[in-house]
């Protein structure tokens, strides 16, 4: 067909508008037949629901509300003991033993029976070699021991002997200067080196000072002067005589008594009167001035040096005491490790035959790492290689049972476990450890050790319960026929989501714990817990959860489809309590209304509801249940 006259020639229009003008006016076209075919849909599809078969309906009418929480969980005991090899791994590997024999997997036990038995060959070597490590480190010990009490008694013995030196060397001095005996010993050191220069610079002027106090006592200075003073006078008095004489010889000479020969004798005996006299004035003057200053010099001398080598043999004395003190202790401490390798050793040979801790049954252990592998790393088997510390087995009690669940975020607020409050036992005894006059008490109380195990000691005596958990009710899938009591012990305060695939819901881990001990239970069976939040809140309206449409993400405004006489209707309502089954509708509709139980049938699968909340929010993870999230009063489904 050609173009119009006023149409632009289509060789001449622009490329741009030539390919936008069809998508335009082709979406155009989508949108308006999208929006018609609603309009069609909702007056007569809609309208026409009335008489679909596949809708069902349900009257709205008061109803009495039970407010419980259901969730399903694992049968697990409350008092486990878990049983770990606390054999050390030896040098040249990782591994600390192998199993020699084990019981069976699931066994009844008493406390007490023996359920595992390490291999201790290579212990009980090293118990041999040890042995004789500890008698050779015994041996030296006594030794280092007798070193020390040698040393001691001769250094006893050689500052005994310097002390007699210095008691002699002083005597000696006190004797030759005239002092009272004990002068020097009776002062300080210093004051007696004083005494001793000023005995140095002039014994004779040094009595002077002192002839108050010396007057009683001379000494052998003294002595020596007062014999030589003798001696002159002696000398002095045979010079007077034997001038006397030759005086005489020389007027007999005169007269003719005597002969010349006589005379010139009696001269000479008067020379050598006059010569020994000088001799002994000369003996004199030698000792006050050079013999008593040289006698002095090398007494005190000898007194100073008995006070050094006193010094010198008290300071070695003590060297040697902390060398052997050093030497015995240090051989003490070698013979303390020892031994205490040695009991290090006994305790791990015990440590090798493994008894129950407690009554119960083997529940043998199986890492993480090893439930999906083929590998046989941690498993519990004969000949099987065990490491420090890994956890090999668990006895439960099977009297006191308990159920591990999960409970939605939404009835978080809701749950109350027990509420245990501090009995101070542990704080009790260790005041009167410390307060306690025996010292050994006073240690044991400053020990972080012995602490823990006083601690561990009174663990089920620590806490009293001041008020029970919200009562609860178990039915185990083993016995159906059966309904346990029991009540709500904890809520964890750490929120986990509820599988990898729905990391949006937070669920809390919540232990519900059977209050009577039933025969058969074992742990691992699978159970339903029936949480009793409150009392029964009786002629609410309510509506079947199903029925309402919307997640969490709308709170407590939700839409439910109510069936009019045009057909269903769409109504906004707000929720109140609810629990798995019912929920409280507060505002949007009344009693006597039909309301739609399966919504997806008119909306389609696209439409979220409560059903697909709560499968989304129970599905998967241990210890988490089937039950529908969110029941229990204070939160609208799914939230």
């Amino acid at each position: 067909m050609a173009p119009l006259p006023d149409s632009p020639n289509p060789a001449e229009t622009d490329e741009g508008t030539s390919s936008t003008t069809p998508a335009i006016l082709i979406a155009a076209g989508i949108v308006l037949m999208l929006c018609i075919g609603g309009g069609l849909y909702w007056k007569y599809g809609m309208s026409s629901a009335a008489n679909r078969a596949d809708i069902l309906l349900h009257a709205v009418k008061n109803e009495n509300l039970d407010l419980t929480v259901v969730e399903r969980g694992t049968l697990e005991s409350s008092d486990n003991k878990d049983v770990i090899c606390r054999v050390k791994a030896g040098s040249k590997g990782n591994y600390a033993a192998t199993i020699k024999w084990v019981i069976d997997d699931g066994t009844k036990v008493v406390k007490g029976q023996p359920i595992m038995t390490l291999d201790s060959s290579a212990l009980e070597d090293q118990q041999r070699a040890q042995k004789i490590v500890k008698e050779q480190a015994h041996a030296a010990m006594i030794a280092a021991e007798q070193n020390l009490f040698i040393t001691v008694n001769q250094n006893e013995s050689d500052r005994e002997t310097a002390r007699i030196a210095i008691q002699l060397a002083e005597l000696d001095l006190e004797k030759y200067v005239g002092l009272p005996k004990g002068t020097l010993l009776q002062q300080k050191r210093e004051d007696a080196r004083i005494m001793l220069l000023d005995m140095e610079a002039g014994l004779e002027s040094f009595l002077a000072r002192r002839k108050i106090d010396t007057h009683d006592s001379d000494g052998e200075f003294q002595q020596a002067i007062d014999d030589v003073t003798g001696r002159i006078e002696l000398a002095e008095a045979d010079l007077e005589m034997t001038k006397d004489r030759a005086s005489y010889s020389q007027r007999m000479q005169l007269k003719g008594y005597l002969s010349p020969a006589q005379v010139q004798a009696d001269e000479s005996r008067l020379s050598s009167a006059r010569e020994a006299l000088k001799k002994v004035k000369a003996e004199r003057q030698l000792l006050q001035k050079f013999i008593s200053a040289r006698t002095v010099k090398d007494l005190s001398a000898k007194v100073q040096e008995a006070w050094r080598a006193f010094d010198r043999v008290t300071n070695q004395a003590h060297a040697k005491e902390v060398q052997a003190d050093a030497e015995r202790r240090t051989k003490r401490s070698i013979f303390s490790q020892e031994e205490d390798k040695l009991r290090d050793i006994d305790e791990q040979i015990k440590e090798c035959k493994i008894h129950a801790p407690q009554d119960g049954i083997v529940v043998y252990y199986i890492p993480e790492s090893s439930r999906f592998s083929a590998s046989e790393r941690g498993l519990i088997q004969q000949g099987a290689s065990v490491q420090e510390g890994q956890k090999m087995m668990r006895i439960p009690n099977l009297n006191v049972m308990q159920v591990t669940t999960r409970v939605h975020e939404a009835m978080f607020s809701r749950i109350k476990g027990d509420d245990r409050k501090s009995t101070g036992i542990h704080e009790s005894v260790r005041v009167g450890l410390l307060l306690n006059l025996n010292p050994l008490h006073a240690l044991v109380a400053h020990s972080d050790e012995n602490l823990e195990l006083q601690r561990e000691e009174y663990r089920d005596r620590e806490y009293r319960l001041a008020a029970q958990g919200q009562p609860s009710s178990i039915r185990v899938d083993a016995f159906p026929e059966r309904i346990f009591k029991g009540h709500v012990r904890t809520v964890a305060t750490v929120a986990s989501s509820s599988d990898f695939m729905s990391s949006d819901v937070k669920v809390y881990t919540t232990i519900v714990v059977i209050d009577e001990p039933i025969e058969g239970l074992r742990p691992g069976m699978s159970a339903e817990v029936t949480i009793h939040v409150e009392d029964t809140v009786k002629d609410v309206l309510a509506v079947p959860v199903q029925a309402i449409v919307g997640g969490a993400e709308s709170g407590r405004n939700r839409k439910v489809l109510v069936m009019g006489p045009a057909g269903p209707e769409e109504r906004e309502i707000q929720l109140g309590i609810s629990n798995e089954k019912m929920a409280e509708v507060r505002e949007g509709i009344k009693a006597g209304d039909q309301v739609i139980l399966n919504p997806k049938a008119i909306l389609g699968d696209k439409a979220k509801t409560r059903e697909d909340t709560a499968e989304k929010g129970t599905r998967g993870g241990k210890g988490g249940g089937k039950g529908k999230e969110g029941s229990g009063k204070g939160g609208p489904p799914g939230k």
